[in-house]
This record gives structure tokens, sequence and C-alpha cells, in this order.
């Protein structure tokens, strides 16, 4: 295990500062692309919130079908869950 570390150590000292950098620039991409995955996860999450309380409120007569559909249509859950 500790040759392991120290071949490690010795190949991070021989890179280039380019290397270094090129390494660094698909790190950082790797980490982004997590972040924007969590996020596009949440707005999901979100927006499947919200299209549920919408349908419960037409279940319950609070709003019509037809605002329901309309809703929809212009992809209100979406839109509201921003708002929201």
């Amino acid at each position: 295990m500790l040759a392991e570390i120290l071949d490690n150590a010795d190949q991070h000292a021989t890179k280039s500062a380019l290397a270094t950098a090129t390494d660094a620039v698909a790190d950082a991409r790797s980490v982004r692309t997590a972040a924007e995955l969590l996020a596009d996860a949440a707005q999901l999450a979100a927006t499947e919130r919200t299209t549920t309380w919408l349908d419960q409120l037409a279940d319950h007569g609070l709003t019509t079908a037809k605002q329901r559909a309309r809703i929809a249509v212009e992809d209100g859950a979406a839109n509201l869950t921003r708002i929201l």
C-alpha cells in the first residue's frame, strides 16, 4: 500500500503544469456534471410534486378538468414549480 502511494506521488511530481491543468479541468467537469444531475433530479421531483397538487385540486373540484388540461398544455406544472 505504501509503495503504491509513493509511486503515485512520483507520478504527480513528474507531471507538467499543462497535464496538471488538463486533469483539473476534467475533474471540474465531472463535478459540474454531478451537480447538474442533482439539480435536474431536484427539478423533476419538484415538478412531479406540483403535478400531484394540481391533480388533487382537480379531483377535489377546486379547479375544473378544463383548467387542469389547460395548465398541462401550457406546461404549467414546470412553470409553477419555479414559482413555488
